[in-house]
C-alpha cells in the first residue's frame, strides 16, 4: 500500500539540518526499509567488525548496498568477508584511510554526513515488492544458515570434551578425533559459504559435519560399552538352617544378562579371575571372612578351554552362586550378596576389560538372617 504523507519538517542527520519545504513525498515500502537503514547505519553505537551480528550491521548492509557498493550475499545481519570488501571499497572511496574494512569512528562519521534516503519513484512498487519478498526470503535463509552453524560448532565443541574424556581414560581415540578433525573443515568450508550466500551449500555441508561428529561419539561409545548389562537381573538368597551349633550356611543367587558389543566376550569360567562381589552385612559393608565360602558361575553360553563365550551382537544369561557360612563372631546377624562386576577379554586370554554392575541396587540379593 501507497503512503502519501505530506512533510513540512526539519530533519537532523549527525548536526546537519536538511529543510524541506512543503512536499509530496511517495514513501514505498523500499524507501521506508532505506530510511531505517539510514538511521542506525548513521548513528550505530558501536564498532563492527568480521562477526559481528545485529540489527546494526543489516541497517550497515543495506546502506552500503543503496551507495552501489557489492554484497552478494544482502543483507544477512551478519558482517562477513563480503561486507568488509563492500567498506573497504567505501573508505577508498571516501579517502579514508586505512581503508581496511573496519567500521570505526571515522567510517561511522562519515557515513552519518552522508545519510540521505533516495526515494524510489511510485511506479516502481510492484518491482520493490517482491524485491522486498525476495530480500525476506534470503534472509530467513541467512538466520536459520547462520543457526545452524552455531548449533553445529557446539555440537563439534561437546564432542570434542567426550572423546578428550575418554582419551584421558585410556582408550584409543584416533578415529573419533580424525572425524572431529574432518567435521571442523567442513565447518570451517560452511562459514564461507555462508560468506557467499550460498545457504543450500551451507546446510548440506553441516549436515556432513554433524554426521561425523556421530561417528565420532558412537566411537567412544563403542569402547564405553564392549559389554552392557540387562536390567533384567533375578536374585536369590536362602538359609539352609542345619541342626548344631555354628553350621548354617546361606547360598545367594543372582542371575543376569550380558550383551557383547562390536567384539567376542571370553569370560573366565574361575570365578577368583573373573567376578568381584561382595558379602555384605547389614550396613552394607564387605564382611571379608568366612568359615566357608565358595562360588560357582554358571551360564548359557558356549564354553571354550575354561571360558564362557559370548558372541559379538549375542547375549547370553549368567548365574552367580555363592554359598556363605560366617565366622562364629559374625553368626545372629544380616548379610547379602552384591555383584560388583565381571572380567573379560576379547580373547581366550587373562581379562582386560570390565563390566561394573550398573546401579548396583539392581544386582544384589535380599538380606537372610543366620542365627548360628
Amino acid at each position: 500500500m501507497i503512503k502519501r504523507i505530506g512533510i513540512h519538517a526539519v530533519v537532523a542527520v549527525a548536526g546537519f539540518a536538511l529543510i524541506a519545504s512543503s512536499f509530496i513525498l511517495t514513501m514505498t515500502a523500499h524507501a521506508q526499509s532505506a530510511a531505517a537503514a539510514c538511521a542506525i547505519a548513521g548513528n550505530v553505537a558501536r564498532h563492527l567488525t568480521t562477526g559481528s551480528t545485529g540489527a546494526d550491521v543489516t541497517a550497515l548492509q543495506n546502506w552500503l548496498i543503496s551507495k552501489g557498493y557489492s554484497i552478494p550475499a544482502g543483507a544477512t545481519g551478519y558482517f562477513g568477508t563480503q561486507t568488509r570488501a563492500a567498506v573497504a571499497a567505501y573508505q577508498a572511496a571516501n579517502g579514508i584511510v586505512p581503508a581496511a574494512g573496519y567500521f570505526g569512528p571515522i567510517t561511522r562519521a562519515k557515513v552519518a554526513a552522508q545519510c540521505v534516503v533516495v526515494v524510489p519513484p511510485a511506479d516502481d512498487q510492484d518491482d520493490e515488492d517482491e524485491d522486498e519478498d525476495n530480500d525476506d526470503d534470503k534472509q530467513n535463509e541467512a538466520d536459520e544458515s547462520e543457526d545452524a552453524l552455531e548449533d553445529a560448532r557446539d555440537s563439534l565443541d561437546n564432542a570434542r570434551d567426550e572423546v578428550e574424556e575418554a582419551n584421558d581414560d585410556g582408550e584409543d581415540t584416533d578415529d573419533a578425533e580424525e572425524d572431529l578433525d574432518e567435521a571442523e573443515e567442513l565447518l570451517d568450508e560452511a562459514d564461507e559459504a555462508f560468506d557467499d550466500g550460498d545457504y543450500d551449500e551451507v546446510m548440506d555441508l553441516i549436515e556432513e559435519a554433524e554426521d561425523l561428529i556421530d561417528e565420532a561419539l558412537d566411537d567412544v561409545d563403542a569402547d564405553d560399552e564392549e559389554v552392557d548389562g540387562d536390567d533384567n537381573v533375578e536374585t536369590s538368597a536362602e538359609v539352609n538352617d542345619r541342626s548344631g551349633a555354628d553350621n548354617d550356611i546361606a547360598t545367594f543367587e543372582i542371575e543376569f544378562i550380558l550383551n557383547a558389543f562390536n567384539q567376542d566376550a571370553y569370560i573366565d569360567e574361575d570365578t577368583s579371575v573373573s567376578i568381584n562381589y561382595e558379602i555384605q552385612d547389614s550396613s552394607g559393608d564387605d564382611v571379608g571372612g568366612a568359615t566357608s565360602l565358595s562360588a560357582v558361575l554358571q551360564s548359557s553360553a558356549n564354553q571354550d578351554d575354561g571360558y564362557f563365550v559370548v558372541e559379538e551382537g549375542e547375549e547370553e544369561t549368567f548365574t552367580l552362586t555363592v554359598s556363605f557360612d560366617p565366622l562364629a563372631a559374625d553368626e545372629g546377624a544380616h548379610y547379602r550378596l552384591q555383584l560388583e562386576s565381571v572380567e573379560f577379554n576379547d580373547t581366550d586370554a587373562a581379562p582386560d576389560q570390565t563390566w561394573t554392575a550398573s546401579p548396583e541396587n539392581r544386582f544384589r540379593t535380599d538380606y537372610v538372617y543366620i542365627a548360628d
